[in-house]
């Protein structure tokens, strides 16, 4: 089964794929801007679970001084004891808090992915439209040349959902 490729219905398809590929374009700049704000955030996180770490391993140090000296510190031992499950409580909190940073940059970074690849293919498909009504022009500028060499041929595409079969007369609106 043949189909006839207008150039008007190459035009429209072009014209929707282009519309495809800038919305496309758009939404992959703003999955780029997500990851870097993920990403933004994910480094302030580390720096201050380094900083919880950091105070925690003070504390820790200060207790266990403490604990060997007399029991005239009890007082202290307890704040401390008591600022050191504050503190490990902020800890597990904020290595919760990375760990799902560090999965929404993965799932982000492969929404970039997918995006990079949907462009790949629409350029490609929007080339070989341009392509298709590039010739198309060509072929209705020279149509002797061209009906000569094709005698018989018949332009088909296959799959583009946007041809008519072989034999059937395109109609174009009336404009009103």
């Amino acid at each position: 089964m043949h189909f006839t490729l207008y150039p008007t219905q190459v035009r429209l398809t072009l014209s929707q794929k282009d519309v495809q590929l800038q919305s496309l374009q758009k939404e992959h700049l703003e999955l780029m801007r997500q990851l870097t704000t993920t990403q933004e955030n994910l480094q302030t996180k580390e720096q201050s679970i380094n900083q919880l770490e950091a105070r925690y391993l003070e504390l820790e140090a200060q207790l266990a001084e403490l604990q060997t000296e007399s029991s005239s510190k009890d007082d202290s031992i307890q704040y401390l004891q008591n600022e050191k499950i504050v503190l490990e409580v902020a800890l597990q909190a904020a290595r919760a808090d990375k760990s799902q940073l560090d999965e929404g940059a993965q799932r982000l970074g492969e929404d970039v992915l997918v995006a990079s690849d949907v462009l790949d293919q629409l350029r490609q498909e929007v080339q070989v439209k341009a392509n298709q009504v590039e010739t198309l022009q060509q072929e209705n500028r020279f149509p002797e040349e061209t009906s000569s060499e094709t005698e018989g041929a018949v332009p088909t595409t296959k799959g583009d959902g946007g041809s008519l079969p072989s034999g059937r007369h395109f109609q174009r609106p009336v404009d009103q």
